[in-house]
């Protein structure tokens, strides 16, 4: 994560600046232009939200939000 506004839903969340995203909806990701592709795709089919599976400050965990807010 390189860029995050501080009262998003993804912050409130507990995704932090510096997180790394290992997974979109389950699709693995490993750089922001594989993160992008994935999350057009899923707009594309359809989806509104996503789950993000992240390693950051707080340790492994899932982040949930709206594509708007992530």
């Amino acid at each position: 994560v390189t860029a995050l506004t501080d009262d998003s839903t993804a912050a409130a969340k507990g995704l932090r600046k510096g997180d790394v995203i290992l997974s979109v909806n389950q699709t693995k990701v490993d750089s922001g232009k594989a993160f992008k592709e994935v999350v057009e795709a899923a707009k594309a089919g359809g989806r509104k939200a996503a789950l993000l599976q992240v390693v950051g400050q707080a340790g492994p965990g899932f982040v949930a939000g709206p594509f708007k807010d992530i």
